[in-house]
């Protein structure tokens, strides 16, 4: 979603982008910016771009690079022969 904070065109994915239905393409929306960081930004219906489901991507991303680490080290290492 693309919104103005003091002249300048900021573009974040709000929570609204799970549930697009809602809301059609060109419709004014009222939100609620950070004065002091305007990527924080949120809609009086509840609609925030920090909002948790938005941080599972991230997570998952984190997690699967943890998880090829640590399968890449098992294989080089090898099986323990006693």
């Amino acid at each position: 979603m693309d919104y103005m904070f003091d002249g300048v065109r900021h573009r974040e994915r709000f929570s609204s982008e799970l549930d697009e239905s809602e809301f059609r393409v060109g419709e004014l929306l009222d939100v609620r910016v950070d004065r002091t960081d305007p990527t924080r930004a949120a809609t009086p219906d509840g609609y925030a771009t920090e909002d948790l489901l938005l941080q599972v991507p991230t997570l998952l991303e984190g997690l699967g690079a943890v998880m090829i680490v640590i399968s890449l080290a098992l294989i080089r290492t090898g099986p323990r022969r006693d």
